[in-house]
């Protein structure tokens, strides 16, 4: 059996120049790190010339980790990466766009939900990172999500349908949910890890940072860094 650490953050726009990823890898170590809203990463790779672009995502290196670079619209705060730290293999990273081809889309409201508990769907949907990974003699998929925000029940149709769509196995899927993870009506299969819900201020992204896996409940840790983002980084362990 091998233990793998898995962290997420929201970092709200800081990355490696601020220091904070850094300090996070160095300090905690993570085998995998799944990052939302971490900006502009084009200047990050060690090797920038060594990057390679598929699927739609830079995939390159960073110290002793892959990086794997989402530039959401051309690399707005909201891109998302992974890293996956060198002692593990790196098989495939794709992306899973929940809800596509509809013309007919528009923006949910910030404020309103529609009486059924959906809101309507919308175009330009960040979508799921996935990496699928070799830790020792396991393969373990790792899912960077980062739900829309502004309508809870929408952003529990996209999570549903990425469950559904892809019906993963031995998977995780962390980042930042934007709905609390008590409204889950998941499978028998399914469970929500939660890092915990102590704060040291009161905002609604305290209960938004968790992940949903079909392997056993892990242990979990929060962890606070400074700065503007009001998202703590949540730390699982778990056993593949």
């Amino acid at each position: 059996m091998e233990t793998i650490t898995v962290a997420t953050w929201n970092s709200q726009g800081y990355k490696f120049g601020d220091g904070y990823v850094d300090n996070l890898l160095r300090g905690y170590g993570p085998d995998v790190l799944c990052l939302q809203e971490c900006g502009d990463l084009s200047d990050f790779f060690t090797d920038p010339e060594t990057y390679a672009y598929r699927n739609d995502m830079y995939i390159g290196k960073r110290g002793n980790y892959s990086l794997v670079y989402y530039p959401w619209r051309g690399g707005c705060r909201c891109s998302m990466a992974v890293m996956v730290k060198d002692c593990h293999r790196l098989e495939s990273a794709t992306l899973f766009e929940a809800i596509t081809g509809r013309d007919d889309a528009t923006e949910p409201s910030e404020k309103t939900e529609a009486d059924d508990g959906e809101c309507e769907l919308r175009k330009g949907l960040r979508p799921i990172m996935r990496v699928r990974i070799r830790a020792g003699s396991s393969t373990v998929t790792v899912c960077n999500a980062h739900l829309p925000s502004g309508c809870p029940a929408f952003a529990r149709k996209v999570g549903y349908a990425f469950l559904t769509g892809y019906k993963p196995r031995n998977f995780i899927m962390a980042g930042d949910m934007n709905t609390v993870p008590d409204d889950w009506n998941l499978p028998a299969r399914l469970h929500v890890a939660e890092a915990g819900r102590t704060y040291p201020w009161d905002s609604p992204s305290r209960c938004y940072d968790y992940c949903i896996t079909d392997i056993g409940r892990p242990t979990a840790s929060e962890t606070y860094y400074p700065g503007t983002s009001d998202h703590l980084a949540a730390i699982y362990e778990f056993d593949i």
